[in-house]
């Protein structure tokens, strides 16, 4: 059956009335995309300016950190060459320790501004003997560890890839805290381990 004038009005005026609808349906999701758009880009600057400063504060800090590392580094090395003669095994013993850590917090200081540019740099992903790490960590820690009864036990532990610097990162606060939270205990132990699950391996 043909469709009359008036059923061709009819259509036509539907059909307008519908294109109305879509355009300020389009119209909406382009200003919602614009607004989107502005407040990206509005987002960004704020994290680019926050990333900025952080740099700069990590940048400050590690000044003001090197500054006396450099200065108890270099004491106890004089100590250690012109008084080598009045010092006895313990005290030689005690110097190296001091250089041996104002030289691994400079490297943790080099890791803190590493930690500070992450958004700007890539991860230098390798092989890493997580075991050893720990065992390194440890070392590290040891004037924590002191010498009271604590028992800190590092069972085999699976190598991995990733990034070494934080890795190392990582272990120092695994470490850390469980040495700061065990000494209430009257038999304090640690006990570092790792166990695979689902293919994946856990370090607890």
């Amino acid at each position: 059956m043909l469709a009359g004038p008036k059923d061709l009005a009819d259509m036509a005026h539907a059909f307008n009335s519908m294109m109305s609808v879509l355009e300020e349906r389009a119209a909406e999701i382009s200003q919602l995309n614009a607004d989107l758009e502005r407040r990206v880009v509005e987002r960004t600057d704020e994290l680019e300016v926050a990333n900025k400063e952080l740099e700069s504060f990590s940048y400050s800090v590690s000044h003001d950190l090197r500054t006396p590392l450099r200065a108890i580094d270099g004491y106890s090395l004089i100590l250690l060459e012109d008084y080598a003669g009045k010092l006895d095994a313990e005290g030689t013993r005690l110097l190296n320790v001091v250089r041996d850590n104002t030289s691994r917090m400079s490297q943790l200081i080099d890791d803190i501004l590493n930690f500070s540019r992450t958004g700007r740099l890539e991860l230098t992903f390798s092989e890493i003997d997580m075991e050893k790490l720990a065992h390194t960590v440890l070392k590290e820690l040891q004037p924590a560890v002191g010498g009271g009864n604590l028992q800190v036990e590092i069972d085999a532990i699976p190598s991995a890839k990733g990034d070494s610097a934080m890795m190392h990162q990582v272990f120092v606060n695994l470490l850390s805290n469980a040495i700061k939270f065990s000494r209430s205990s009257e038999a304090p132990r640690i006990k570092v381990g790792a166990s695979v699950e689902g293919g994946e391996t856990v370090i607890m």
